[in-house]
């Protein structure tokens, strides 16, 4: 460029000189030339591969000179650099530049030690992190040091690829990594604070809903009866007591477990199910995790943990009476019936023979004769009876 015209050199180009009046005047001629697809991508070339990507939070020069063309981008971006030429001529001075360039687009396209280096550490760290909560499980004091140290070390390692990768789609794929990397090792530095703290949340979470210690226990039980003017003898054995809540007017009931040595405890729960559960005697709420069952037997109430009477207990067979409302006789003494032509003969019992006392095989008639003959059943009628087949 000089007083009087300004000149654009452009190597391999059609017309590789354009001449303008001033740097105006080149711009819109230079917005002309790169309107053709082929000479936009030839210009693009002598400028570096690395600047010509798109970026995180800018556009690189392909997208740039897109957006000129269509006349999203003024042609003022288009910028004039005034640089001295220390060569001997300009054109010694552009074969000097595109070896550059080229170095640096080979350096570009093609990854170096250093970057296979960093990616292969990068791809062995996140590994040995997902690893670590086994660790933290066996070794904690050993491992939670470590991962802090592998968690800062795959930031770092995030960091250098967001910033100085090659290509945009490397700088790109470092984001998530990154992101993950400082979260965890936000909470990793929160964690020894979280566990300084542990007592004090427990003591907090205590208060809001409820602890061990707010359970009717042999520890706290006197304190409780003597605040509701209550005494263990007002507790009835067969039953149970009523009382409400002074922090919360819950109602709730006092009952004495027959299989813990009649300990007090108090319970809230469903009648038709026979299922209650401990609350907490401050705030009246179940604690699901404490069952008691009410069951009812011979005119008696019972309060229990494990649910069920003499669940699993020997049964001792000999001392069982067995009423037999039915006389034995062999099938083939019985008058032939066409209801019972699809019995067939001997068909074995569903007991076993434990004992003299029980009957021998019935044959399905004299079962049935008895059943339509019995005038009501009772809850302690007990029949006898094979299977058929």
């Amino acid at each position: 460029m000089n007083d009087n015209k300004t000149m654009l050199f452009i190597p391999g180009a059609t017309n590789p000189f354009i001449f303008a009046d001033n740097i105006t005047d080149l711009r819109d001629k230079r917005k002309a030339l790169i309107s053709d697809k082929n000479t936009r991508e030839l210009f693009s070339k002598h400028f570096y591969l690395y600047y010509r990507q798109d970026g995180n939070t800018y556009l690189g020069v392909n997208s740039m000179l897109e957006q000129i063309v269509s006349g999203v981008v003024d042609t003022n971006y288009i910028m004039y650099s005034n640089k001295n030429i220390r060569e001997r001529n300009v054109f010694e001075s552009m074969a000097f530049s595109t070896r550059e360039r080229s170095f640096n687009d080979g350096d570009v396209i093609i990854k170096s030690n250093a970057e296979v280096q960093r990616d292969y550490a990068l791809n062995v760290l996140q590994t040995i992190l997902s690893l670590s909560p086994i660790f933290d499980i066996v070794l904690p004091e050993v491992s939670i040091p470590i991962s802090l140290g592998i968690t800062a070390s795959s930031v770092g390692i995030s960091f250098d690829e967001l910033i100085n990768g090659d290509t945009y789609e490397e700088r790109r794929s470092a984001i998530p990594g990154l992101a993950t990397n400082a979260v965890l090792l936000g909470i990793s530095f929160a964690i020894p604070f979280l566990i300084s703290k542990a007592a004090e949340n427990k003591l907090i979470i205590n208060n809001l809903v409820g602890s061990d210690e707010n359970i009717l226990n042999k520890n706290n039980l006197a304190d409780f009866l003597e605040k509701y003017n209550i005494s263990e003898s007002d507790i009835p054995e067969n039953g149970s007591l009523v009382i409400n809540l002074k922090n919360t007017n819950v109602p709730v009931r006092l009952v004495k477990l027959n299989d813990e040595e009649g300990e007090i405890v108090a319970i809230k729960g469903s009648t038709l199910s026979g299922i209650y559960y401990e609350v907490d005697t401050e705030t009246g709420y179940e604690i699901l995790s404490r069952r008691v069952f009410r069951t009812e037997y011979n005119e008696k109430i019972y309060w229990t943990r494990g649910g069920g009477l003499k669940g699993g207990q020997p049964f001792n067979f000999e001392g069982l009476d067995i009423p037999v409302y039915f006389i034995d006789k062999p099938y083939s003494e019985l008058a032939s019936s066409v209801e019972l032509s699809f019995v067939n003969d001997d068909s074995p019992l569903l007991f076993p023979e434990m004992d003299s006392r029980l009957p021998k095989p019935t044959p399905e008639l004299d079962i049935k004769y008895y059943s339509s003959n019995l005038s009501s059943f009772k809850e302690d009628t007990v029949i006898l009876m094979r299977g058929t087949t």
